[in-house]
Parts: C-alpha cells; sequence; structure tokens
C-alpha cells in the first residue's frame, strides 16, 4: 500500500479504491496541505452536500442499469474523468463479488486527444490492452460503455481508435449509457428518474446552495441536466487523459495533462511527457463559471472518491441494490 504522501503526490493517475479508502479526511487534507494543494473547506462543504444528496439518485440509476445488463455478464467501461463517480459505485457495489469486479474498466481518454496518426496509433494500442478491439466490436462479447455528457463523442472515437468506424456505434455487441444533458443521442440516458421524489428534491435544494448553482433549472427541473452538471463539475484527481504512452514494462496506458501553474518545487510525481494545460483551476473558491471548466483537485477528488466507495460498499445498499436488479 502507498502512503498518503505518494498518492497525493501522484499526478499521472488517481487513487485506486482500497487506496481511497485507506486514509482518513483529515489525513489526505493535512497531506495534501504540506505538499502544496490549495484546499477550500467551506467550497468542499458545499459539494459534500451534493454528493451525499445524490448517491440514492445514482444509486437507483445503478439498479436501472443492471437489471437491465447485468444476465448478460458485460464489461463496463467507464470514461474518465466525467464518469468517474459511476466507476466508483460500480467498484464499491462489486467489492464482494470478484468475478463481477474484473468486468469494470476505468477508460483514460478524454476530447484532448490530439487528431495525430501516431496517437491513434497509441490509443489502438492501449485500448487492445483493456480489451477493446475492431474484433470484439464485430464480434463480442458485450461492452457497455458509461459516461456523462452530451451525446457520447467520445464512444464514437473509442470505435475509430479501434478501427471499426465511428458511426457504427451503438451496435449489438457495444451499448453506451449516459448521464446527459440531451435527449439527442444515439445512447441510452442512464435512468435516475426512478428514484424517490423526496431524494430529487434534497439534490436540487443542495444544487441551489452549492458552487453549481448556476446549472440548476429554475423553471424546468431537469434532472439529468443537473446531475450531468456536476459530474462533470466535480474536482478531479488529475488532467485530462491525452497522451498514450508505454511504460517501462511494456505496457501501454495513457498519461493526464498536468497543470503547468504547480510550483516545480512541489514533491510531485510527474512525468515529462505529460502535456500542459494552462486552463486547469486548482480548487472552487465560489461558484463554477462554465460546463467545461477543468477543476483540478487532487484533496477534493480523494474525498469524493472516498465517500461514493463507502456508500456503495455498505452492506444494506449492496443488497438492495443486489435484490431490486435480481442479481
Amino acid at each position: 500500500m502507498k502512503s498518503i504522501e505518494e498518492i497525493l503526490a501522484y499526478t499521472l493517475d488517481r487513487p485506486l479504491s482500497e487506496e481511497a479508502l485507506a486514509y482518513e479526511e483529515e489525513k489526505i487534507v493535512s497531506t495534501g496541505k504540506k505538499l502544496g494543494y490549495k484546499f477550500s473547506h467551506n467550497a468542499m462543504k458545499k459539494i459534500l452536500s451534493v454528493h451525499e444528496s445524490f448517491m440514492p439518485i445514482i444509486e437507483s440509476g445503478i439498479i436501472s442499469l443492471l437489471k437491465k445488463n447485468e444476465k448478460n455478464k458485460p464489461d463496463y467501461y467507464v470514461f474518465a474523468r466525467d464518469g468517474e463517480l459511476i466507476f466508483d459505485a460500480l467498484m464499491g457495489v462489486s467489492f464482494e463479488n470478484k468475478e463481477f469486479n474484473k468486468r469494470i474498466f476505468y477508460l483514460k481518454t478524454s476530447t484532448g486527444v490530439k487528431l495525430e496518426d501516431e496517437v491513434s496509433k497509441g490509443m489502438n494500442k492501449y485500448l487492445k490492452e483493456i480489451g477493446i478491439t475492431q474484433e470484439r466490436f464485430t464480434n463480442g462479447p458485450l461492452m457497455i460503455f458509461l459516461d456523462s455528457g452530451f451525446i457520447g463523442s467520445l464512444f464514437h472515437k473509442v470505435g475509430s481508435w479501434a478501427n471499426y468506424g465511428r458511426k457504427k456505434l451503438p451496435n449489438k455487441n457495444q451499448k453506451g449509457y449516459l448521464v446527459s444533458k440531451s435527449f439527442e443521442s444515439k445512447f441510452n440516458q442512464i435512468n435516475l428518474i426512478n428514484s424517490l421524489e423526496e431524494d430529487r428534491k434534497k439534490f436540487n435544494i443542495a444544487i441551489s446552495n452549492s458552487p453549481y448553482k448556476k446549472y440548476k433549472k429554475e423553471n424546468d427541473y431537469n434532472l439529468n441536466f443537473e446531475s450531468c452538471s456536476f459530474m462533470q463539475l466535480m474536482p478531479k484527481f488529475t488532467g485530462r487523459y491525452v497522451t498514450p504512452y508505454q511504460t517501462e514494462e511494456g505496457r501501454w496506458d495513457v498519461l493526464p495533462e498536468i497543470n503547468p501553474k504547480l510550483k516545480s518545487n512541489l514533491n510531485l510525481i510527474r512525468d515529462s511527457r505529460q502535456d500542459s494545460a494552462c486552463n486547469q483551476k486548482s480548487r472552487i473558491i465560489k461558484d463554477v463559471d462554465y460546463i467545461n471548466e477543468d477543476i483540478v483537485n487532487p484533496i477534493a477528488s480523494m474525498f469524493l472518491q472516498r465517500r461514493t466507495l463507502i456508500y456503495f460498499s455498505d452492506q444494506k445498499i449492496q443488497e438492495k441494490i443486489y435484490k431490486k436488479a435480481n442479481l
């Protein structure tokens, strides 16, 4: 197990589930501050209030997703970074089910991946590492792509990188589910509306009193719009994953961007191949300004990852999900 210092200093990837659960929040904050990260307790309190109210809602979405698909035992590919709350929920649900757990993947990609031949070849090799190939799109077994966003453009992009074609999806071997702002996608919406009305009202109130209040629908309450906004604007642990590379062990992976404004004397673990992201913000001070704002704060991100895992690994929650999803 890595030390908390090693976890928070690592700019190349977010923590593993067991790493996020291993340390108390007070220790995460104190260590992060020593490393030089900024942290606003007031903003975090409001973000955690939104997160807490959102848990029963995304739980209902997970139940619907598993009820429709788990009988086919598909692999679930959750897209970084806007889908990471779904990834953590599935990891929590599958803690005691090793067969299910091994079918959940965190797919590192973003709209920031460059449109260059060598980059596309690297993405193709990375996708093969995690089981996504042209042959699989054609012959199966089934893959489920999961994300939050608009119409699922990255789902199509993965099809292109795998040399299958971006216009052929979805098909019988690939399904896509989104917590989406748009109802014009070819892919499915993750069904959140089966959540309790009381829970939806609590979430709406929490959004109203949070840094995300700009994305509250005043006159036409839209659960998916607000849910998508929160998932996209949650503080993230890393920048966007944009650069495929081969590790020293020969494995293909994807590097995230790094904030060039981070002080060079911070004791962080970096890679010289990481691209810079000049628009990254290190924290939410008051309110978010626009939907594609890139907020990277490892302390806040680890809080949210940890709390999602705790919620979905709770035995009572797991039993309810497994029963309602007919697992």
